[in-house]
């Protein structure tokens, strides 16, 4: 539901409503082709975006996302609460959902939630996400990882085998950058997905490490 939920919500317009496109909002019956899921499974996935008061119809009978999980436009910083806003792309993420398989798209699950750990300058998964220096990272290992998502780190071998079969447009998105144990392993993430625009050692370093993929 969560990877669904982050495509449909590459749909919003400024006003938060859910479109096609200019002419054209989403409807329920919209939900099983634009989703490339069954009529059930879409059926289950509205009822669970309404249960948990994330998607409604506003007086016009138009769908829209809560603004306070979703929301396009200039980023937000509200200050009565302290909250981290994360802007994702839409083009990526929808071609990250459609490229990947029915039977794999779970696995995107791992990915989108790494992104508030994705430092925001340097790509490498961590704890402090503001930290331009590269020298005062601190990295969160995969291990560190599975805590944080609740993910039975007896299985963490096979999270990292997830992780790193991920591939949009024919290369890999995810790097483990280490000699030790998986458990220790630097994580990094593709500028190519998040944080483009980063222009360092470290990305230039990255952008060639997943292009010679």
């Amino acid at each position: 539901d969560i990877v669904r939920l982050m495509y449909l919500s590459t749909y919003l317009d400024y006003q938060n409503v859910l479109r096609i496109d200019k002419a054209r909002v989403i409807k329920l019956t919209d939900f099983p082709s634009l989703l490339d899921i069954s009529e059930r499974s879409a059926k289950y996935f509205i009822s669970a975006l309404k249960r948990n008061n994330i998607m409604f119809q506003d007086e016009n009978g138009n769908l829209k996302l809560n603004s306070e999980i979703f929301y396009r436009g200039k980023v937000k910083k509200p200050k009565e609460y302290e909250i981290q806003t994360i802007r994702i792309y839409i083009e990526t993420v929808r071609s990250l959902y459609l490229n990947t398989s029915k039977n794999e798209r779970s696995r995107l699950l791992y990915v989108f939630k790494l992104i508030p750990y994705v430092n925001r300058f340097n790509n490498i998964v961590c704890k402090n996400v503001f930290e331009s220096n590269v020298d005062n990272i601190e990295r969160l290992t995969l291990e560190e990882f599975c805590n944080v998502i609740d993910y039975d780190k007896s299985n963490i071998a096979r999270l990292k085998a997830e992780l790193s079969s991920i591939t949009l447009n024919g290369k890999y998105i995810i790097a483990f950058l280490s000699t030790e144990n998986v458990n220790n392993s630097m994580i990094c993430v593709s500028p190519a997905i998040f944080y483009a625009r980063g222009n360092n050692d470290v990305i230039r370093m990255l952008l060639g490490y997943f292009d010679e993929q």
